[in-house]
C-alpha cells in the first residue's frame, strides 16, 4: 500500500523541525522567560521532545521507506533528486539522535537541580544573577555574575559584569558602584570586586 505525501511531509518536519530549532533558537539567548533557571529547565525537556520527533519520523522512513519514496513525485523532483531527499533526510536524522542523547545525559545534572547552577541575588533595587559554570567537570570551574533586568511580559535581560574562580559561601554586595563577590577559594578567603556596567538595565 502506497503512503500518501502527507506522511512524508509529516516525517520530514519531524526530522526537520528539531534540527532547525537547535540551531536557530536558543531558550538562554533569545527567549529569556522568568529566569536563567527556568529556561535551563525548558531547554532540558525541548531535548526531549526533539529526541522524541526525530526517532518518530526516522521510524516513518525506516518501516515505509519504498511506499514514501513512491510518494514523491519522480515528474517533480527526478529520481536522482528523490533519492537524495532520502538519503539526506536519514543521515540528518540519525546524526541529531546520537547528539541529544548527549545532551540529555550531559545537562541532566543542570534540569534537575538548577539551584545548584542558577542563583539569583537582590541586592537593593538590583538582582545580581551568579552562573556556576563546569563545576567538577573538565572545565575550569568558575562563577560569572550577570545584572539580570526585567523586561515586558515576564522576559528578562543579563548584562555581564564579570567573573571568577568557583567560590564555597559565595556572598554578594554593592558597593559604591562595584559588585562585590566574596567566599572560598582552597579554604582561603578571597575577595573580587568588579564595576557595575552602565548605565545597567536602563539601557
Amino acid at each position: 500500500m502506497e503512503v500518501p505525501k502527507r506522511t512524508y511531509r509529516i516525517a520530514v518536519l519531524a526530522i526537520y523541525v528539531p534540527l532547525i530549532l537547535t540551531v536557530f533558537v536558543s531558550f538562554g539567548t533569545d527567549i529569556r522567560l522568568y529566569s536563567p533557571a527556568a529556561m535551563e529547565v525548558a531547554e532540558y525537556w525541548m531535548r526531549a521532545i526533539k529526541l522524541i520527533m526525530v526517532l518518530f519520523g526516522l521510524g516513518l522512513f525506516t518501516f515505509c521507506h519504498h511506499s514514501v519514496a513512491n510518494a514523491i513525485s519522480t515528474k517533480v523532483t527526478g529520481t536522482v533528486r528523490r533519492n537524495f531527499n532520502i538519503v539526506s533526510t536519514h543521515i540528518l536524522g540519525w546524526i541529531q539522535i546520537p547528539l541529544l542523547i548527549l545532551g540529555l545525559i550531559f545537562f541532566y545534572p543542570k534540569a534537575s537541580a538548577p539551584e545548584n547552577f542558577h542563583a539569583e541575588n537582590v541586592v537593593g533595587e538590583k538582582t545580581v544573577y551568579v552562573y556556576s559554570h563546569a563545576y567538577g567537570s573538565f572545565f575550569m570551574p568558575r562563577k560569572q555574575f550577570y545584572l539580570k533586568c526585567s523586561l515586558p511580559f515576564h522576559r528578562y535581560k543579563q548584562i555581564y559584569i564579570g567573573k571568577a574562580l568557583w567560590m564555597t559561601e559565595l556572598t554578594v554586595d554593592i558597593v559604591d558602584g562595584e559588585l562585590v563577590a566574596k567566599g572560598i577559594t582552597d579554604r582561603e578567603p578571597v575577595e573580587h570586586r568588579f564595576p557595575l556596567p552602565e548605565p545597567g538595565c536602563q539601557n
